[in-house]
């Protein structure tokens, strides 16, 4: 089914079901503009949706300020192909799925997000059926804004989005091309045997195993378990690693190095690990590089000439290169950002779909 179908469909049903309850007509105020329901048409939905990607590219504090009639601040692309009663009406209904399909939660086959999935399996499984990625690719978190009430919502300090949604991202390194997502839904009441990073890392990168890729994470992935068993999917992986996570040898954690001196190599079959101290320790794991430094010649105040010259090891000069295509494609979605606030949680998830969308289109059209 087509997207704009499946919302057409899902926002009359919705509306449906809400004029159907009992005695809503006569509690609707009288100058209520949902009195004035008509089902959306199939041009309405695309309408609505091209307003909205329009409010991404210009920003104004309030939906009513894109309808303003004054020629000065006014946007009159909006109001010529709708009113804002109309535009509002059909937003309240929007909807992607039926309620009467819904199961509990607590019983068998619930689905946290079953208000948005449909979306979610039309438009993730085709982010990579058009594009062929290069060799290296990237799994980091992302957030997705949003402050209203629902336990999906997380709170990560360090994040420039302290509070919303968490998605797990599969992207190319180089680009940022967004290959694969999934929304963190809590504590699985079924854990996985090693871990959730572990979950993580082979659920968003199962479709792209066997194909000789390298993934690099950051080390709230990375573990010796989990390179392994990549490893043996014919897929390299690298990444910065805790010294105390299962498999690393105590003696990576334990050596004493101070700034300047070598880095420490420890290998195990095809697993490299390192201690490097520069301005801070710094651990990594490796399935793709060989134990070995290389020079690197980095800018410093004291030094000869404004530079000092570093032994850095190859495998986390090779991360730093790679590790950035989760933010390169969180930057360009900012391009889009639809910034006004809802109250239902499953709507800051249409328009990461939609932004997804858009920063496809946007490469393709630069290849």
């Amino acid at each position: 089914m087509d997207v704009f179908e499946l919302i057409r469909d899902e926002t009359n049903r919705y509306a449906l079901d809400f004029f159907d309850g009992p005695s809503v007509e006569d509690d609707l105020p009288r100058t209520s503009r949902f009195r004035d329901w008509e089902d959306a048409t199939l041009d309405e939905i695309k309408i609505v949706t091209a307003m909205q990607i329009g409010m991404g590219l210009c920003w104004k504090p309030d939906i009513e300020d894109y309808f303003e009639g004054q020629y000065l601040i006014g946007t009159s692309g909006f109001s010529y192909y709708m009113s804002r009663n109309r535009y509002e009406l059909i937003s309240s209904f929007f909807h992607f799925n039926n309620n009467a399909d819904r199961v509990p939660r607590g019983e068998d086959g619930y689905d946290p997000l079953f208000k948005v999935r449909p979306l979610l399996d039309l438009c993730i499984s085709t982010y990579r059926r058009y594009y062929l990625p290069k060799r290296e690719l990237s799994v980091d978190e992302s957030m997705t804004k949003f402050k209203g009430r629902t336990f999906l919502r997380q709170y990560m300090p360090n994040k420039p989005i302290r509070y919303g949604l968490k998605i797990w991202a599969l992207c190319e390194s180089s680009t940022g091309f967004c290959l694969n997502w999934s929304v963190y839904t809590g504590r699985r009441e079924v854990p996985g045997d090693y871990g959730l990073s572990y979950d993580v890392v082979r659920d968003v990168s199962h479709d792209f195993m066997n194909k000789g890729h390298h993934i690099y994470m950051d080390n709230f992935f990375s573990g010796p378990k989990l390179f392994l068993d990549m490893k043996d999917d014919n897929t390299g992986c690298c990444g910065t690693v805790r010294p105390g996570r299962v498999g690393i040898p105590a003696a990576i954690r334990n050596e004493r190095l101070r700034k300047g001196d070598p880095p420490f190599f420890m290998q195990s079959g095809c697993l490299v690990a390192v201690a490097w101290h520069d301005i801070k320790r710094v651990h990594a794991l490796s399935s793709v590089h060989e134990p070995g430094p290389v020079q690197k010649r980095l800018r410093h105040k004291d030094g000869e000439g404004g530079y000092r010259n570093v032994e850095k090891p190859a495998m986390i000069d090779q991360y730093n290169k790679y590790m950035g295509g989760v933010d390169s494609f969180d930057q360009q979605l900012g391009t889009y950002g639809y910034e006004h606030k809802s109250q239902k949680w499953y709507m800051p998830l249409h328009h990461r779909i939609r932004e997804t969308a858009l920063v496809m289109v946007t490469f393709f059209t630069k290849l």
